[in-house]
């Protein structure tokens, strides 16, 4: 049925309105300034086969080799595979010797703010500990860290076949150099339990956060799960790398692998998409008749449509949003049509720079 909506003034402060959802894919106002279909034989330039600090280890119970990133170009995938192997000795690493041999990548690039997400087939068994985060350390001005796990199954959660694992970690306060050394830095986390998404997730899923100046949000499958919302001490405010890997539970934590855990194992991801919102944080728009072809997408500073003597149709088949950091403004004669697929939305945000 097509609704309309005529307005004599809605003003937008510091909430969303939409009509139908609106993500990065159907509104301009994003960009997607890094993405991998890893639809080739070989992994891109965008990519190193270590952690971003260089080491082929962290916390778990396997050594990490580019071997075991296995490109399929027929089908697009990165598959990473997790195997046992003849204990593998490496010194600089808290498990060694290493029992299993796995995978990770770390970007060569580091980005701050938007919508992080990939298509992912995640291993379902005990001890499993595939994820995909974004993580960052420095020490500028001051000591900091900052890391958020878009999807991080791990032990008990990842044998259940239907959980979404996820959590995040910051500074509570800073902390002057010379900065500690991973992993004893200073700080705290917050690890939810885990989501039943009520699907097996040994199949294909999107699994996202949208990451924004003052909040983030966690998706799954295009739908919001878990937000932080207004909570500037936890939201990262650093550029931060972005990593994938396939990780198991060391044997002295709770819910390492059992006997029934199956190897290899394999963590599949489709693709990964990074969008970001362009950012025109300066400009104050005042349109009297609106046309959505000719409207220049951006984080403005203010937007105002319509007014007296004005007259503008916004259709929801046009994917209309409107972004500002003070406030969005519907004035007299605006009229909004839900007219079949497509969406609107009004969104006041922090400046996404």
């Amino acid at each position: 049925m097509k609704r309309t909506l005529t307005l004599f003034l809605y003003v937008v402060f510091n909430i969303s309105v939409f009509m139908r959802a609106q993500l990065p894919l159907s509104d301009a106002t994003w960009s997607l300034t890094q993405q991998d279909a890893f639809n080739t034989n070989t992994l891109s330039p965008q990519w190193i086969t270590t952690y971003p600090w260089g080491a082929p280890v962290n916390n778990g119970d396997e050594y990490n080799s580019a071997s075991n990133l296995l490109l399929t170009y027929s089908t697009g995938y990165l598959a990473i595979k997790c195997e046992t192997v003849t204990p593998i000795t490496y010194t600089a690493g808290p498990n060694s010797p290493y029992k299993y041999q796995s995978g990770v990548i770390s970007s060569t690039w580091t980005a701050k703010y938007g919508y992080y997400e990939i298509s992912a087939k995640l291993p379902v068994g005990m001890g499993y500990w595939p994820a995909f985060w974004i993580w960052g350390m420095g020490d500028t001005p001051y000591c900091w860290y900052n890391e958020i796990d878009i999807v991080e199954n791990g032990g008990l959660v990842s044998s259940l076949g239907n959980q979404m694992g996820f959590n995040y970690w910051y500074y509570p306060s800073p902390v002057s150099p010379p900065c500690p050394a991973l992993p004893s830095c200073p700080g705290g986390s917050v690890i939810p339990p885990g989501i039943d998404v009520g699907t097996n997730i040994a199949n294909e899923h999107k699994y996202a956060v949208f990451w924004e100046p003052d909040r983030f949000t966690y998706f799954f499958d295009d739908s919001p799960v878990f937000s932080v919302d207004n909570d500037p001490a936890h939201v990262p405010s650093h550029s931060l790398s972005t990593i994938i890997n396939f990780a198991i539970i060391p044997s002295n934590w709770l819910n390492p692998p059992d006997p029934n855990t199956v190897f290899p194992a394999y963590f599949q991801v489709n693709y990964f998409n990074l969008w970001q919102l362009t950012p025109d944080c300066s400009t104050v728009e005042n349109i009297c008749n609106f046309s959505a072809g000719s409207y220049t997408y951006a984080v403005k500073k203010s937007v105002t449509i319509g007014g007296s003597s004005c007259t503008s149709t916004i259709n929801t088949g046009s994917n209309v949003s409107f972004w500002a950091t003070d406030f969005v403004l519907l004035n007299e004669g605006t009229t909004i049509n839900d007219n079949g697929s497509g969406s609107f939305l009004m969104r006041v945000t922090e400046c996404p720079n």
